[in-house]
């Protein structure tokens, strides 16, 4: 689905994938998704991009849902935060790559970690604790990337120990984030300043 000129959503059939957001002006995908190589392909090329095409990946963190097609992506540039690479290299429980698919994380060649706050090209990152140790965001433009931190229209989701305290710290730390457009990892697009003042607010039932 095209959302502007300059970034695609990619909608996977499969239940639990998250959204894949396609930047046709970098050659990049925002997360890999969950789904058959077959698929990815078919679902790339209505953007008019191809496995192939794809030159970079910004992981928003090593969930399964997030992760598992990267195994398709064997060339590509992969920008992840540390704690992200680390729990794929290792196979980490908490990807939940072995209770769902039944096989282990697949890493292209090419890894570039961060720890947030770095800017690669016209990519910014953003550290934000909460949902998982791992979790980031990307800002790309005045689109705001934020995989598993926010859900429009959704409650937060946590799976980590102080994960309420961490989500309100990040949060906190993106106050300042000029940006129009939140593009989350599951629900639909939002207005950004709306939907993170809402899920602060959504954090007090927790």
């Amino acid at each position: 689905m095209k959302i502007s000129s300059n970034v695609f959503k990619i909608e996977l059939r499969e239940q639990f994938s998250c959204n894949v957001f396609y930047l046709p002006e970098l050659n990049a995908l925002i997360d890999a998704g969950l789904s058959s190589k077959q698929e990815l392909e078919s679902e790339l090329k209505l953007a008019g991009a191809s496995l192939d095409s794809i030159e970079k990946v910004f992981l928003t963190h090593a969930h399964f849902d997030h992760a598992f097609n990267l195994k398709y992506l064997p060339n590509v540039e992969l920008y992840a935060h540390e704690l992200a690479i680390a729990k794929l290299k290792h196979d980490d429980d908490s990807t939940f790559f072995k209770e769902t698919t039944g096989e282990k994380p697949l890493l292209p060649n090419k890894i570039v970690s961060f720890k947030g706050g770095e800017v690669f090209g016209e990519v910014k990152t953003f550290f934000t604790p909460g949902h998982c140790e791992e979790a980031s965001c990307f800002l790309y433009e005045d689109y705001f990337f934020a995989g598993d931190t926010i859900f429009v229209n959704g409650l937060p989701r946590i799976f980590m120990q102080g994960g309420k305290e961490l989500l309100s710290e990040s949060y906190a730390s993106l106050d300042k984030v000029n940006a129009k457009t939140v593009c989350c990892g599951h629900n639909q697009e939002g207005e950004f300043k709306k939907e993170l003042e809402r899920s602060r607010s959504e954090l007090e039932y927790f």
